[in-house]
This record gives C-alpha cells, structure tokens and sequence, in this order.
C-alpha cells in the first residue's frame, strides 16, 4: 500500500475508497468476518498491477495486464492469502463473461452456484467490481467527468446483471 502511495495519490485513495464500500456491501450481504478481511486486503491492493503496467498500454491491455499481474505479485507474497488476490485478479469479471482478464460467468447470486463451469466468480471479487465501479463512476477519469451520487447508484444499477451481481447490487 505504501508503494502504491508513493507512486500514485490518486490510485492510493480509490483503493481506500473501494476497500471502504467494499466492506459496507459485503456486511449488507451476510458476509463472514473472514471473507471482509480477506476483502479489504484485497481491495486496498486490487490496483497495484497497475505500478508494473506502462501508461502507453491500451486500455483493454492495461486492465488484462494489471489483474493479472496484481494476482501474481498478491498470491506469491510472504503471507499468502487464499482469497484477497482474487480480488485484484476479479475486479474487472462480468456476469456475462465479457470481463477481463478471464471471462468468467457469473451467477448474479449471493451464494457460489456450483452449477456454472469452473471456474466460478469469488463473492469478494464481485462486491469489489461493484464497489470499484461505484468508486470510478463517482470520481470520474480524465476522459468523463465524475457523476452525482444518485447518478452513480442509478448506473449501478443498471449495470446490475450483465455487468455486475445483480444479487449485490440488490
């Protein structure tokens, strides 16, 4: 986290920003205290592939490359945690499997549905996409400005489903 704040303010703060709605989304759907922390880590860290990507990347490029790298660094750490580098990895999934950077196929359910081919969505990546997006839509880009609360949950959900877990999104 501190790498990622001396290289870059802004990614430190939506990082804090996402891992902050993160955990209020993840309370409101019955996650366990185990899966928060494992969360939180993972969202304070779901953008530090990012430190490793070049700016010139496209941007279909840079969000395939910083998940991917973000999860190799995460799950090679000296503390190794089994879910929190899934977040970095997931964060960019979609319900419909047009995500990045594996097209996984959600179930836009709470509970995993072990039904879908493997691999399934992890819960904690699907509350950070959501709490990503929220945090993207509500800051804005260099490229669009940023967007009202209300804008931001109405956007929410009407991503909900295709994009994001419509269960979550509740």
């Amino acid at each position: 986290l501190t790498s990622i704040k001396s290289v870059d303010s802004m990614l430190y703060n939506h990082s804090v920003d996402v891992c902050v709605v993160a955990v209020m989304v993840a309370r409101s759907c019955g996650a366990t205290p185990k899966q928060i922390k494992q969360l939180a880590t993972g969202c304070l860290l779901h953008d530090i592939g990012k430190l490793f990507v070049s700016h010139s990347a496209s941007e279909v490029s840079m969000v395939r490359q910083h998940t991917l790298l973000g999860y190799e660094l995460l799950k090679n750490s000296p503390e190794p945690d089994l879910l929190a580098p899934h977040v970095a990895l997931e964060h960019h999934e979609r319900q419909d499997g047009t995500g990045q950077p594996r097209g996984l196929v959600g179930s836009n359910t709470i509970e995993r549905n072990r039904d879908l081919p493997p691999p399934v969505p992890t819960l904690i990546g699907e509350i950070a996409a959501v709490a990503n997006v929220y945090d993207n839509l509500l800051t804005g880009s260099p490229s669009r400005p940023p967007m009202t609360p209300d804008t931001v949950v109405q956007a929410i959900r009407n991503a909900a489903g295709g994009h994001l877990n419509r269960a979550i999104v509740g």
